[in-house]
């Protein structure tokens, strides 16, 4: 098994990603659940790649929506 060090992760858990944007854990899972971010299961665990967190962030930036209020 390869580690990486916290610089080089690929992926988050839904509680990481929360530590990086200041949002609700419902929030965040709506905007799973509603396809704006892209997630995937690992056993039970869910987790968010880094590409696409960085991915769905850029888009809210510049859609100038808030999280669950989807893009106009």
């Amino acid at each position: 098994m390869t580690t990486h060090s916290p610089a080089e992760q690929r992926a988050y858990t839904v509680k990481q990603a929360l530590g990086a944007v200041p949002l609700s854990r419902s929030c965040l899972y709506v905007e799973m659940a509603a396809g704006r971010l892209r997630s995937f299961k690992v056993g039970k665990r869910r987790l968010i790649a880094v590409a696409d967190f960085d991915a769905w962030l850029a888009a809210r930036r510049d859609a100038g929506t808030t999280a669950g209020a989807g893009a106009r």
